[in-house]
């Protein structure tokens, strides 16, 4: 009898688990899909998912410089911007020095 509750509590506390953590799992599965289209150079898909990882972690200034060399790359300039009135680091990050000079 102990070890059903004890199984049933571990599944619910699972559940639980997943449920809170589901929107991180997915922004790491968006953030690996962008690595991979940006070294298949497909850069459209890339900043598409660098989006989806922003909704996570709006902040993270490497999500929004790599955004904006995907979407400079893809040649919209338009979403680019978008990306880069985000940031907070400016000439100091040498990630935003190579999208700069893009």
């Amino acid at each position: 009898m102990w070890l059903k509750a004890s199984l049933s509590a571990v599944l619910v506390l699972l559940v639980i688990a997943w449920w809170h953590e589901g929107p991180y799992f997915r922004a790491g599965r968006h953030l690996a899909l962008a690595q991979r289209a940006m070294e298949k150079q497909d850069y459209k898909t890339a900043a598409r998912h660098f989006t989806e990882v922003l909704k996570v972690s709006p902040n993270e200034q490497k999500i929004i410089l790599s955004g904006a060399k995907a979407s400079l790359l893809a040649g919209d300039p338009a979403t680019a911007q978008k990306f880069l009135d985000l940031r907070k680091d400016y000439e100091s990050n040498e990630e935003f020095r190579e999208v700069n000079d893009l």
